[in-house]
């Protein structure tokens, strides 16, 4: 028996040293700097990102969804260590280089010179967080990344901007109505602490 727990102890440490990104060749190949940007998704376990491309924050509506999180697989996976990257070729910033516990990541291609919705939540027995959505218009050939933040209790959606370099600045974005979030997301009821 000690075997047994000693063997899967091992597979699940060699597990979480594997944390090598997914380089989406195709995804990547499709992206032009004129009409496309590139948005980095962060998610968690608990954790839920939709994208409501070519919508702001008076027309998005749950037909226009766009998942942009992992699956909870991925984001168990990475409780153990193992981050599950999907990439499409963005610079790292300072935040992807130093991945909290849980996080994975998603690059994706998003439509430019069009209003963009996030709605981003967490959720789970010890807390809950639902920010107001967010709308920006992404501008061509630039890379963004938008996680939720969580600073003296206080929880909101953070955008930043990527430069080539990986800095990262503030993103200005318009937060939409919290009766906007109710219509996208009709999140599920938490018993937890609100965040």
């Amino acid at each position: 028996m000690r075997t047994h727990i000693a063997l899967l102890a091992a597979g699940l440490l060699l597990q979480a040293c594997s944390s090598a990104p997914t380089l989406d060749t195709a995804e990547r190949d499709k992206y032009n700097p004129e009409t496309n940007a590139r948005m980095r998704l962060y998610g968690n376990n608990g954790g839920s990102i939709r994208l409501y491309p070519g919508k702001d924050c008076n027309t998005a509506t749950k037909a226009d969804v766009v998942n942009g999180s992992g699956s909870h697989f991925e984001s168990f996976k990475s409780m153990l260590g193992d981050h599950q990257i999907k990439s499409i070729g963005m610079p790292d910033s300072e935040h992807s280089k130093n991945l909290g516990y849980g996080e994975t990541i998603t690059e994706k291609l998003i439509p430019a010179g069009v209003p963009m919705t996030v709605v981003m939540h967490f959720g789970s027995p010890n807390g809950y967080c639902f920010p107001p959505p967010a709308a920006f218009t992404p501008q061509p050939g630039k890379d963004y990344e938008a996680f939720l933040h969580i600073e003296n209790k206080r929880c909101y959606l953070k955008i930043d901007v990527i430069g080539t370099s990986g800095a990262a600045a503030p993103q200005p974005y318009d937060v939409c109505s919290k009766t906007l979030l109710n219509e996208l997301n009709k999140p599920d009821p938490y018993t937890g602490p609100k965040i």
